[in-house]
């Protein structure tokens, strides 16, 4: 079966259709198509790529990492939810929502830096040696609570 390009919807959706004289002579067309222009085929834009991403994410690689996915994304997106204003939209309109959520991302990425930072600094503490001469001196002060 011959299948030509029509058209693409406004939905996104590609049109394919077989000639007219094509299917007419076909032993399967009764359990092909009623039509009596012959079939035609519908596919999404994107669905070359979805069958993609799907085969991707059913191999062992993709399995392993679609596990993760919890743990990382969708962790991200429960911090904006509770933590960010991300429950409800506070302003009206498009453009106002955007910057909400752009705001909100920022924020986000602020506090990774932050962590990031800290944890570069005290690791460089520790490969210096300064950590544990903070921790020393720390443990020496008198009258720390809890010392009787």
């Amino acid at each position: 079966m011959i299948l030509l390009y029509t058209t693409t919807g406004r939905q996104g959706y590609r049109y394919y259709q077989t000639a007219a004289g094509i299917c007419q002579g076909c032993p399967l067309r009764a359990a092909c198509t009623r039509a009596k222009k012959g079939k035609t085929i519908t596919r999404h834009l994107w669905e070359t790529s979805k069958e993609k991403a799907k085969y991707i994410r059913l191999t062992p690689w993709g399995k392993k990492v679609h596990k993760r996915r919890k743990e990382t994304i969708e962790r991200s997106f429960a911090d904006a939810k509770q933590h960010h204003g991300h429950r409800y939209a506070h302003f009206r309109g498009l453009q106002k929502v955007q910057i909400q959520c752009l705001l909100a991302a920022t924020a986000q990425n602020i506090k990774k830096i932050a962590l990031l930072v800290a944890a570069f600094y005290w690791f460089y503490l520790w490969l210096t040696g300064e950590f544990i001469r903070v921790e020393s001196s720390f443990c020496s002060v008198k009258g720390r609570i809890g010392d009787q």
